[in-house]
C-alpha cells in the first residue's frame, strides 16, 4: 500500500506539475498578447508620427515652392517694369536728340545763309 500512496503522490505530484505549467504557459501567452499588443499600438502611433511628419514636410515643401514662384514672378514683373522704364528714357533721350539735331541744323543753316551773304 506504501507503494500505491507514492504512487498516487507522484500522479498528484504530476498533475499539479502538469497545471501549473498549463497555468504558467496561460500567463505568458496573456503577456505575449499584452505586449504584442503594445507593439502594434506603438507601431501605430510611429505609422501616424510618420504620416503626418510626411504631410508636414509636402506642406514646407509646397508652400517654399510658391514663395519661390512668387519670387520669380516679382521678379520678373520689376524687370519688366525697369525695362519699360528704360524704354522710356531712351525714347526721351532720343527725342531730346532729334531736337537738338533740328535745333543744331536750324542754326546751321542759319549762320550758313549768313556768311554767303557776306560773300
Amino acid at each position: 500500500m506504501a507503494k500505491r500512496a507514492t504512487n498516487s503522490d507522484d500522479t498528484s505530484a504530476a498533475i499539479v506539475a502538469q497545471q501549473r505549467i498549463l497555468q504558467l504557459k496561460k500567463e505568458r501567452d496573456g503577456k505575449v498578447k499584452d505586449v504584442v499588443g503594445k507593439i502594434l499600438a506603438d507601431l501605430d502611433d510611429i505609422k501616424r508620427q510618420v504620416s503626418q511628419e510626411r504631410e508636414e514636410h509636402e506642406r514646407r515643401r509646397k508652400q517654399k515652392k510658391a514663395k519661390i514662384l512668387s519670387d520669380i514672378a516679382k521678379s520678373m514683373q520689376k524687370r519688366n517694369a525697369i525695362e519699360e522704364d528704360m524704354m522710356a528714357v531712351v525714347s526721351g533721350l532720343n527725342t531730346t536728340m532729334m531736337q537738338l539735331e533740328t535745333r543744331v541744323m536750324e542754326v546751321y543753316d542759319v549762320k550758313e545763309r549768313e556768311v554767303q551773304q557776306l560773300l
